[in-house]
Formats: structure tokens, C-alpha cells, sequence
């Protein structure tokens, strides 16, 4: 038959051209082989996955057995970590030879498969320890005892020595000083009482993570630290209650300074937050400091002094809600220097800004001595002292017992030295040197990493060499500045800051020249490489990372964040390095075996698009006994991904999409436009995304501050990287890596050693453009202390002359400095555009769509994301910084590439036309060099009917459910419109803030949705969405047409009645009726259903539903995979004039995989659940068949209406653990109580509300009309030979 449609005749031949011309592309070789890579990605672009060995429990048949699982579901490396988390003991103990055995024979199975492996490179995920680490091999923290002599004689005095772990205790220094007021003083030995604002013994319930030789004895007196043993709990803060509280009484007024607490808590607390409040008279007080986060096992700070009869300490906030274990208090009527215990890493947090506060005394520098040399080696100092009261300070290296964890008994130790080769050394050799032997010839090929996992064991700061390195890198000594480390300030605040600054910056400077670059070179002289998650410790993230072969971070499931992705894919870029890895989806309570790929692929885009390339899935928990149920688990940890998952057999398809889109992104070089300088003061809390909104910390805020207009990238440079790895050519700012920038942000130097800013003034002479943020406050640390001369040049060398008002540029030799000025304005001003921008219907910025670009030699590599939830599908006008006479669509999830047939192109940018589902992805790849390839400039479709569907909010209020504090949303709810539908979170972090502080809120939306007044309220933690009433559950609705290429040819495909208006380059027009689309045909009814691929229980579905809304408790319980069949008639009209059909199985529970008439129709894992079955139909009967599994969670729950089968241990918040393998498990039988899904943890009850699973639908056969554009027609059903 004909199509009812003229076309040009002139237009006709330029596409019956494009056949010809494919073939030729397809013939280069620069995109040839990527293509075939693309669709069959190599084993090094799989996602990968950690691999955790739990408390002993490995077998060497599970071993085989896990990887094997792993290889064919398309994992291609595994991480071993061998970890406790608390499961009964297996039989092999870490670290023993059957141990090693075990690893050996896993990397051997490895390479029979084709994997790699990478093992933790000790026990436990943290850090880098074990066994056998001696203590004077360990991490040290430097510690003193002060003793007050009066002077006037010689001195014979036994000096105190700090208490350090495990015995080891090495002299560092003694200085001697003129006591300052409170020097001597004995808190303890006051006059005062203590008054308790906490409950009794008995009225407190103890929490789990108390030990049992730990008495809570709620006992004022046991507050002074005596008896550590001897414990007081105290509540923080909640709702209108205050924090249990301690307040002091004294006789006369007591002038304080300084605060010093001792406290216990659980593994990984957020810290304790106390609050000092002061009155004359005890009842009215008033509030005078409120401290930084504290953690176990405490804290040391000074603050402002003041002097009261009665001072409070009250706990205000403290370890998410959980009560806080008091070992001690004291405090100190001389002025400490505030978070000091912060300032020196002796404790690990973020270090707030504080005024200085009042009160304080100064040491004079020149009055300190240091009188080491009259102390011998037993502590006797023999000392002239001269006249007056003097203060001695005994220095001496501990150290800190800091273990690697969490390990098996037999796997933990101590950490090693993080700032010497010694300790380095001593780390490798424990345990990794054995297993590089054990692998021989396969080290550095199947064994090809090993790992250094989170960083969780707080700060070290010092280490025997220090006081040499120190000078090495600062160019003074430290002796005679010693006092400033316990608090004391020497000559000056200014001074005492500087010094403390030039302290931590040498801690980082050797965390990165010890356990960062010597630690990969013993790595790579093992054959090796090595992968690092540089972020949590002392030390400047940025720095640290630059020595990992691949960098990485991490981010959890469970809602749609990317974590600190964007720290490993910025060292990554900066540094050269090929590989971003994430530990990806690592999951907490909440998870409770309800992760599915469609939840991920969201989020996993996301993350794709803040650069990273390798996914590693947490976790595979090993599975060692081949039994029925779900296996062990590492408990609230991860997202089950392994091989006893309901769902394992069907990750297939999930997985080739990420190796596919991993591959394409693992291509070529990031394209960045600008540089940001990071902060030279450490810690340098990174953030997590370029939107990141930081807070006021001490180091600086944003990194990538300001922020970029949407459009561009930006990558943030630590700034010994800018001292010796960047350069200018050309114009532009160049790293030794090949990065190449435009612009040069200069916005976290609110302190800034000369160098560096002689460097940037360098940078501009040589025709770099750079944007300068606030003036430095003052130097970094103490070079050129006091007269700072260098400093001042250097500062107005770059901000002299710029008001940032009425002038806010000039010129530096060749280049450019900006002050003041707009971003967006200096980017415009300098020629560089926006390198990526998509906008919707009417020319709105399309806010949900991210990018990333990569550029290798030939190509210019879009990854195109919809990070919108829900609804319909958009069509976006997206414009690229590439111009390219063929532009193609990559698509990751089938592995297809084609031409994209509508664009433009002009001015080095190009336009095209994208289709984006919610959640779908797509690469836009430009081929340079390439002839121009058939295409229209325009495509816009003209629907017969068009159909009006409005969405408006009229109204939104944030406010206390008692109707006491009301704000205004409105502007913020309505930005989150996204078409038809709307989805915001009521949680003050999105709606602008807390509008009535520890009181219940509630969000109330008035909308209008096709004109019809509505109201909608979610309360606090909820979520509010508003649907299209109208709209399918998935589908194309809202799609009315596409242009495809289909055989090689272009095409219109038109699911709804309508009419093509398009242009060609050249300028011809065309005008194509689609003519009339047979109706869908709804196939959800009448379907049988077996519970079970074969044998299991059969059941008649009349309409489709969830199988959790059955009655019948083995389908109402069922995991696993169901299969649905059923026969059906297709109307004739379906074979008549270029019909194309799709499959819709709307709703499904949780990935299905479908066969029509024996042909397979591929996995589908995330909406929309469709696929083309053209030419698949045939006249008459066809037979549809439908596997679908789901997850656990349904069988778990209906397992708990059950006997009991196991012994378990008692319940905590999160969940419970079982106590022993039961012995019917150990024999290989079925549960006696009929259960079927066995696991090592449960945090789940009978009554937990059910998922939905299966197939819910609707299930639709979607037609839609396709019409060849010239050039040949498309072999569809009907049309004529």
C-alpha cells in the first residue's frame, strides 16, 4: 500500500543518500571499535563489587561458587574485605594459613573466570593495621604533664610522664615557662558542689553499646573522672525537654576558661554538643558557650572568661538522640585556646570560627625555655630554675590505640604510623606482602589492587621524626611552641592561630608524603595498584588523593545523592587518572532488601554525570553454605547484592548498562572550564557536590565557590598542585595531567602562605584570567612572621587598584584579574559559553537534566541524564560546545548507536532535539572530522487534538501543625513543577529552613489541576506528589511522535494522530500526516500465573493485581519469580499500513523478563517497562509469557508469622543478629518451622506493610504508524513485497 503523504522529491534523494553514507562512517576507524566495545564492554569497564568474608564464615566451594555468580551476572572484579559483623564464627580464622589459602585460591578461580581481585589491605575496612603492629610502630598523638615549681634554686624534681596505650611512652621535649593564672590548679580539689539535672540509677535505661564491666551509677561524684569504670548518663535535648544537665556551685565566684570532658558512645556517633550557661544566684542562667561536636573519647576547649557561683554544663545535643556516657568533667580558670583538642588533631571534626575569646594571657615567646637536656631519661629534671613561679611541661609520644576495624579477634591490632616509611612498611608487610607472594605469577595481573577503604580512625599527630619534619617544611623549630599544642597561647592569638595552622598543614604535608606516595610506591613495587577513599582524616583530601592510581568515594542508596562522588572524579581529572570508582549504594537500616535497579538508576546517573566510571556495589556478602533462604548478610549494611538475591538472575540487564555507560565514560578527558584554588588550611572539608551548600567552617566554605552558571564545569585544584603542576599557555591555565581551564577562581584563600600568592600573580603575567574572591585575612602560618612584607605584595599585587564595585578588572602582564564581578559576567566577558544547556518547550531551562562531556582525540562524548522522578517524558532542545556534520545517539542500554536525524549546527555548537523518559540516559557522540550526514534542522509535531493538561500551585505554607509559625513556599514548591506532576519532600532542608524549631510541621499545597481547585498536606518527613490523573503508570504517554533511524533509514514514528512540520538544512520543508493510529489493545486481564519458573503453585488472575493483595498466604508471601502467561488475539488493523507496536507492562514488581510467540524480548528493569515488538505479533493467536521476581521483603515478613527457627541475639534499634547457625541449616534442611527465606539478621515484624510485586500493569500492545522519509521504505507487517 501507499502512504497518504507527498514528500519533495528533492528532499527524497538527500536521504536516499544517507544508507550509502552510514556505511562509509561506520567504516572509520577511530568510533568503529569503540562501537563494538560499547556493545560488548572488556572486563575492566564492568561494575565491580566489595566482596565481604564475615566473621570467619568462607568456604572454598562458596568462593567458587560467588564468582562464578559474579561473572556471568557481569560483575568483573571483586574486593575482598574480611570483616566482623557480628554473625556466629565460621570455622576459619583471619590471618591463619587456611586463611591465606583461601585468598589464594580465589584469586586463582578469578583468573580461570576472567575477574581481577583487589583485597583490603588489612582486616576490617579500616584503615591500615592489624595484628601485628607494634605500638612503636602505631599512630602517635603527642601528650604532656605539667608540674608548677617555685624557682629561686636549683630544681630536683621526678617529672610525670603521659599515659599513652599499650606502654609506649617516648620523650619529646621539656619546656619551663612563668606560670600564667590556673597553671597548677587541680579542678577537682576545688570548693564546690555538684548539683545533678540527670535522672537516677534505675530510671535510665542502660544503652547496648555500654560494656558490662561499665557501671552507670548516675552518681555526681563519679563526674570527676576517679573511676572510669564508674559512669553517669545524661540525655541530650528533645523536643521542649532540655539536656540533662551537671551544674557546679561554688563558694565564691569562680572564674573560668576552659571546659575538659571525658565521654563514651556507640561506633561512629555524631559527637556531643554541650552548652555553658552561667548564674549568680542558680536559677537564673544565662547562655555563654555552646561547643563543637565532641566524640569519644572527648573534648578540650577554652572559651571566653567568665567568672559565676554557679556554671552549667549542659548536654544539648548529643549522638543522634542517644544518651551520652560521662567518664569526666573539669573545668579551667585559665583561657584555653577554644577547640584546641581540634586544632590539633589530638580529636578529628570540623573546627568552627570563633572570636578570640576574652580573658586571655599570653606566654612571651622569649620567656620559654627549653631545659630537655637537664631531664635524664627516667623523668629526674636537675634544674637552676631562676626566680618566680614556673610552669614545666613534660612532652612526650603516645601512642593513641587506635585499631583497625571492624576485624575479627584474630584480625585486629593497632594502626600503623600514617607519617613514617616505618609504619608504612610495617602495614605492607603484615599481610599483604604474604598474599602478593601466595598469587606468584598472577600479583599485578587477576590480583591487581589492594584497597584502603574508609578512612575511620581518627587524627594521629605526631610521630618520631616530627620535630625535624616540621622544620624541613615550616623553616623554624617547634620546641619552644610546644606550650600553644596544650592550649596555652604563646606571644599572641594571631601567633598562636599561625602556628597551630603551620601544625596541621605538616601533619597533612606527611600524611601525604607517607601513607599517600611512599605507601603507592611499596604498592607498585608489589605490582600493584592502589584504590583509595582519600576523605575523613587529618589530612588535605585533595593532596591525599593525588597518589591513588584510582580514586574514589562513595554514596548511599536509598534517595537520589552522589555522595562525595564528586571528590574522587575531581582527583581523578586533575591528576590524569583513567578510573572514578564509588562504593555505590551502600545501603543502612532502611534498606531492608527493597533495593531494585530501577530505584538505582536514578541515582546511578546521577552519579555518572559527577564523573564517576567504575561502580563498586556494596556488597556481595560471601555466601558460603549452599542453602535455600537469602543467605548471610552483613547485617544494616548494603544492599544484598548477591548471588542468593531473589533477583540476582535478572541484574543482567541493569548491569550491562552501567559496563556499557562505564566504558563510554572511561574515554577520554574531562572538559572543565574552570579552575577553583582550594584552601592551603586543613582540614579541607570537600564538598560533596559543586552545589554543595557548606557551612561556615574553619578551613572555608564552598570549594567551588562562586558558583558556576548552569552549563558549566569546573574542577578545584589543592595548591601544591598550583605551586608545581600548573602553568600557562596560550591563554590558558594548564595542569601536567593535560587539564585545560579558562578561568582561575581564587575564593578559599582566606589565609594564604606568600607562595602561593606569588604564584597566581605569576599566572596572570604569563595570560592567565582569574576571578579573585574576599582579601586573604592574613598569612597562613607563620613565614615572615611578624613583618609579613611578602605577604602585603603579594596581596596587592592582585587586589590593589580593585574596589570590586567601580573597578573590578585590570590587566597583570598578559592576563586578566577580576574583582567583584559576576561570574556569569567574566565568563561572557573572556568568550567562554556554556558547554552544555538544555531547555524545554517555551525556552525554560530544563533544571532536571545533568551532563557530563569527554573529549578523546576523534570524538566529543555527551552522557545526557533525566533526573526527573516521575511523570512524562520531555522533549528538551539540547545545545553542545561541539559542532560535528554527524552527531549520533548511544544508547547503554541496548548497546545501539545510530545518527541522530534531526540537529543543527553553527558557531562551534550544535542543537538537537532529545526524548527523555523520567530516568532514562542517553550519549550524544560527536565524531570530528565526519561529512555531513543526512538530517533535518527541525522537527515539531502537530497533534490533531491537542491536549491541555495545567498544573498550577496556587498556594504553598511550611508551618508548625499547631498553627503557631507559618512561612510561605510557594516560589519553592512551584520550581519543583516538573510538566504535569510535582514532588517535593516536606523536610526543612528543602523547603528553606525550620520554621518552628522541635515542633511537628506540616507542608499544605492549594493546586489547581486542570482548573479544579485541590489541597494537599504532608506532614513533616513526608513526601508530597501530585500526578496527572490522567496520565498511564508508564508508557509513552505524552510522546506523540519521534524521528528515528530504523534499518539505516530515517523515519517518523507517531503514536497519536498528527502532522510532521519539518525543515532541512537547505531549507526545504516537509508537511507529514500521520494519518489514523489504531487503538491500544489492554491485555491485563485473564492471565495464569505459577508461583515458581517450574512446579510451583498455579492461580488464575481474571484482572492483574499485586500478588501481596491475595488473600492465599503463598501468594501473598511470594518472593521469587512468578511466571505470567497468556493468549491473546490481535485486531487485523495492527497489520495494515506500517504499523509498529510496543509492549507496556506498566507496573512491575520488581524486573521482568518477557517472551511473545518463543521470542525473547529482553530484560526490563525500570520504567517505562516496554519494548518494540514489531514484527513479532502474527495473525491470529499469540502467546505472551512473562517472568517476574521480586525481592525478598514479602517472604520475610510472612516468615515472621511463623515459628521461630533460629536462636537470636536481643534486639536493638536497628534489628537483630542471629546467635547460631541452627543446626538443620548446617546439615543442608529445610527450616522445621516451614520458613523459607533464612538470613543472619532480621529488622522486620509480621506486621510490616507489604510491597507490591509481580506484574500489576496495565499491560497495553501500544501501536503506533511508521513513515519512511525517502529514500526506501522499512519492512513492517502489511506492506507490500
Amino acid at each position: 500500500m501507499k502512504d497518504s503523504f507527498d514528500v519533495d522529491m528533492k528532499f527524497a534523494k538527500i536521504f536516499f543518500a544517507a544508507a550509502v553514507f552510514a556505511a562509509a562512517l561506520a567504516a572509520r576507524s577511530d568510533s568503529a571499535g569503540l562501537k563494538s566495545e560499547f556493545a560488548n564492554p572488556p572486563a575492566d569497564s564492568l561494575p565491580r563489587t566489595w566482596w565481604h568474608w564475615i566473621d570467619g564464615n568462607v568456604t572454598k566451594s562458596g568462593i567458587t561458587a560467588d564468582l562464578e555468580a559474579m561473572r556471568k551476572a557481569g560483575i568483573g572484579s571483586a574486593t575482598i574485605l574480611d570483616i566482623t559483623s557480628g554473625l556466629p564464627r565460621g570455622p576459619v580464622k583471619t590471618l591463619s594459613p587456611e586463611w591465606y589459602g583461601l585468598v589464594n585460591h580465589a584469586v586463582k578461580e578469578a583468573a580461570r573466570l576472567g575477574m581481577k581481585i583487589t583485597v583490603h589491605n588489612c582486616p576490617g575496612w579500616s584503615s591500615s593495621g592489624g595484628p601485628w603492629i607494634r605500638p612503636e610502630d602505631a599512630m602517635k598523638e603527642i601528650a604532656w604533664t605539667q608540674t608548677v615549681v617555685d624557682g629561686g634554686r636549683e630544681i630536683h624534681i621526678s617529672l610525670p610522664k603521659a599515659e599513652g596505650k599499650r606502654g609506649f611512652y617516648r620523650d619529646v621535649a621539656v619546656v619551663a615557662y612563668p606560670s600564667i593564672p590556673g597553671d597548677g590548679e587541680v579542678f577537682r580539689d576545688l570548693e564546690f558542689k555538684i548539683l545533678a539535672g540527670f535522672p537516677k540509677a534505675g530510671d535510665l535505661k542502660v544503652p547496648p553499646y555500654i560494656p558490662d564491666y561499665i557501671t552507670v551509677t548516675q552518681k555526681t561524684e563519679d563526674l570527676l573522672g576517679d573511676d572510669w569504670r564508674k559512669v553517669a548518663m545524661l540525655r541530650p535535648a528533645k523536643g521542649d525537654r532540655p539536656g540533662d544537665s551537671v551544674t557546679f556551685q561554688f563558694e565564691k565566684p569562680y572564674s573560668a576558661g576552659g571546659f575538659k570532658v571525658s565521654i563514651g558512645g556507640p561506633p561512629y556517633d555524631a559527637g556531643a554538643v554541650f552548652e555553658i550557661s552561667v548564674s549568680d544566684d542558680g536559677k537564673n542562667f544565662r547562655r555563654h558557650f555552646r561547643t563543637s561536636p565532641m566524640k569519644y573519647p572527648g573534648g578540650d576547649t577554652g572559651f571566653p572568661l567568665v567568672s559565676a557561683k554557679f556554671i552549667r554544663v549542659e548536654l544539648a545535643e548529643g549522638n543522634g538522640g542517644e544518651p551520652v556516657s560521662l567518664y569526666g568533667m573539669s573545668l579551667s580558670s585559665s583561657v584555653k585556646i577554644p577547640d584546641i583538642d581540634l586544632k590539633t588533631f589530638a580529636k578529628w571534626g570540623t573546627i568552627p570560627r570563633r572570636p578570640v575569646p576574652s580573658g586571655i594571657i599570653p606566654i612571651g615567646g622569649n620567656s620559654i625555655m627549653d631545659v630537655s637536656k637537664f631531664m635524664d631519661s627516667e623523668g629526674n629534671l636537675v634544674w637552676n630554675a631562676p626566680k618566680g613561679k614556673w610552669t614545666i611541661l613534660r612532652f612526650g609520644m603516645v601512642c593513641n590505640g587506635r585499631g583497625n576495624h571492624p576485624a575479627t579477634p584474630e584480625g585486629t591490632g593497632l594502626e600503623c604510623d600514617k607519617m613514617s616509611k616505618r609504619g608504612v612498611d610495617a602495614a605492607w608487610s603484615g599481610m599483604m606482602e604474604r598474599i602478593v607472594s601466595g598469587a606468584g605469577a598472577l600479583a599485578g595481573k587477576t590480583l591487581s589492587a589492594t584497597l584502603v577503604d574508609s578512612y575511620e580512625v581518627g587524627p594521629q599527630n605526631w610521630t618520631d621524626d616530627f620535630p625535624a619534619e616540621f622544620e624541613r617544611l615550616r623553616g623554624y623549630g617547634i620546641v619552644r611552641n610546644l606550650p600553644i599544642l596544650a592550649g596555652k597561647y604563646v606571644e599572641s592569638a594571631e601567633y598562636s592561630e599561625r602556628f597551630l595552622r603551620d601544625f596541621r598543614r605538616t601533619i597533612a604535608d606527611l600524611f601525604a608524603k607517607y601513607y599517600g606516595e611512599y605507601f603507592a610506591e611499596v604498592v607498585h613495587k608489589s605490582g600493584l595498584e592502589l584504590e583509595s577513599e582519600p576523605y575523613g582524616g587529618p589530612f588535605d583530601e585533595l593532596l591525599q588523593g593525588r597518589y591513588a592510581d584510582v580514586p574514589m568515594g562513595e554514596f548511599w542508596g536509598g534517595w537520589n545523592n552522589t555522595g562525595n562522588a564528586r571528590l574522587a572524579s575531581n582527583i581523578a581529572q586533575i591528576n590524569g587518572r583513567k578510573y572514578v570508582q564509588a562504593e555505590t549504594f551502600t545501603s543502612g537500616p532502611g534498606e531492608r532488601w527493597k533495593s531494585v535497579p530501577a530505584a538505582h538508576k536514578l541515582q546511578g546517573d546521577n552519579a555518572f554525570s559527577e564523573g564517576v566510571n567504575r561502580f563498586v556495589f556494596h556488597s556481595y556478602a560471601h555466601q558460603p553454605y549452599e542453602t535455600d533462604g537469602a543467605g548471610l548478610t552483613m547485617g544494616i549494611w548494603g544492599f544484598h547484592f548477591n548471588r542468593k538475591n531473589t533477583l540476582w538472575d535478572y541484574y543482567d540487564g541493569w548491569l550491562s548498562y552501567v559496563g556499557r555507560a562505564q566504558h563510554l565514560l572511561q574515554q577520554g578527558k574531562f572538559v572543565s572550564s574552570v579552575l577553583y584554588v582550594a584552601p592551603e588550611e586543613v582540614p579541607s572539608i570537600t564538598p560533596l557536590t559543586q552545589i554543595y551548600a557548606a557551612k561556615d567552617f574553619y578551613c572555608g566554605a564552598n570549594l567551588f565557590a562562586p558558583a558556576l552558571p548552569a552549563g558549566y564545569a569546573g574542577n578545584v585544584c589543592e595548591p601544591r598542585a598550583i605551586l608545581d603542576s600548573v602553568s600557562v599557555s596560550g591563554g590558558k591555565i594548564r595542569l601536567k595531567s593535560g587539564m585545560e581551564y579558562g578561568l582561575l577562581a581564587v575564593n578559599n584563600v582566606r589565609v594564604a602562605s606568600p607562595g602561593l600568592l606569588k604564584k597566581i600573580q605569576a599566572l596572570a603575567r604569563e595570560g592567565a584570567n582569574i576571578l579573585l574572591g574576599k582579601r586573604p585575612d592574613g598569612p597562613l602560618g607563620l613565614e615572615g612572621y611578624p613583618e609579613d612584607s611578602e605577604f602585603r605584595e603579594a596581596v596587592e599585587g592582585l587586589w590593589g587598584g580593585l574596589d570590586g564595585v567601580s573597578k573590578t578588572s585590570k590587566r597583570i602582564g598578559a592576563g586578566r584579574v577580576f574583582f567583584g564581578a559576576p561570574i556569569a559576567e567574566v565568563l561572557s566577558e573572556i568568550g567562554l559559553a556554556p558547554d552544555f544547556e538544555a531547555f524545554l518547550p517555551g525556552g525554560k531551562r530544563a533544571e532536571n537534566i545533568k551532563y557530563i562531556h569527554k573529549k578523546t582525540e576523534e570524538l566529543d562524548i555527551y552522557f545526557v541524564s533525566n533526573q526527573s522522578e516521575g511523570g512524562s517524558p520531555v522533549l528538551v532542545t539540547a545545545k553542545f560546545a561541539a559542532e560535528c556534520a554527524s552527531p549520533e545517539i548511544w544508547d547503554a542500554e541496548s548497546g545501539k548507536t545510530s545518527a541522530a536525524p534531526v540537529w543543527k549546527s553553527g558557531g562551534n555548537r550544535t542543537e538537537i532535539p532529545l526524548w527523555l523518559f523520567p530516568s532514562q540516559s542517553l550519549f550524544v557522540v560527536f565524531p570530528r572530522g565526519a561529512g555531513v550526514r543526512p538530517h533535518f534542522e527541525s522537527a515539531e509535531w502537530v497533534p490533531d487534538e491537542r491536549r491541555a493538561l495545567r498544573l498550577a500551585v496556587d498556594r504553598a505554607v511550611w508551618r508548625s501543625e499547631d498553627g503557631s509559625k507559618c512561612v510561605d513556599v510557594t516560589a519553592i514548591v512551584r520550581s519543583k513543577i516538573d510538566g504535569d506532576s510535582l514532588k517535593i519532600g516536606a523536610a526543612s532542608s528543602e523547603l528553606g529552613g525550620d520554621c518552628a524549631p522541635n515542633k511537628p510541621k506540616v507542608l499544605e499545597i492549594c493546586y489547581s489541576m486542570d482548573g479544579e481547585k485541590k489541597t494537599l498536606a504532608a506532614k513533616e518527613w513526608g513526601t508530597a506528589e501530585i500526578k496527572c490523573p490522567h496520565a498511564p503508570k508508564s508508557g509513552v504517554w505524552g510522546k506523540g511522535f519521534d524521528v528515528e533511524f530504523r534499518g539505516g533509514k530515517p523515519v517518523l514514528r507517531a503514536w497519536e494522530n498528527g502532522t510532521l512540520e519539518a525543515r532541512a538544512p537547505d531549507g526545504v520543508k516537509i508537511s507529514l500526516a500521520a494519518g489514523e493510529i489504531p487503538k491500544s489493545l489492554d491485555l491485563s486481564r485473564d492471565w495464569e500465573v505459577e508461583l515458581g519458573k517450574s512446579g510451583g503453585k498455579k492461580i488464575k488472575m481474571p484482572m492483574l493485581k499485586s500478588l501481596s493483595e491475595s488473600a492465599d498466604p503463598d501468594v501473598k508471601y511470594f518472593s521469587g519469580t512468578s511466571v505470567y502467561r497468556k493468549s491473546f488475539e490481535v485486531p487485523a488493523e495492527f497489520f495494515a499500513g506500517r504499523i509498529a507496536a510496543e509492549l507496556d507492562l506498566g507496573d512491575v514488581r520488581d524486573i521482568a523478563r518477557a517472551r511473545l510467540n518463543g521470542e525473547e524480548l529482553g530484560n526490563l528493569w525500570h520504567p517505562p517497562f516496554a519494548r518494540d515488538v514489531t514484527g513479532l505479533l502474527k495473525e491470529g493467536k499469540n502467546f505472551l509469557e512473562i517472568e517476574v521476581a521480586n525481592t525478598w521483603f514479602n517472604r520475610l515478613v510472612g516468615d515472621e508469622r511463623l515459628p521461630d527457627d533460629a536462636e537470636w541475639k536481643p534486639k536493638n534499634k536497628n534489628g537483630q543478629l542471629l546467635k547460631s547457625f541452627p543446626e538443620w541449616f548446617l546439615k543442608g534442611e529445610k527450616s522445621p518451622a516451614g520458613r523459607r527465606a533464612f538470613t543472619t539478621f532480621r529488622n522486620w515484624t509480621k506486621d510490616d506493610k507489604l510491597s507490591n510485586s509481580g506484574l500489576i500493569g496495565p499491560v497495553i500492545l501500544r501501536p503506533s504508524r511508521i513513515i519512511p522519509l525517502g529514500g526506501g521504505g522499512v519492512a513492517l507487517s502489511g506492506d507490500s513485497k
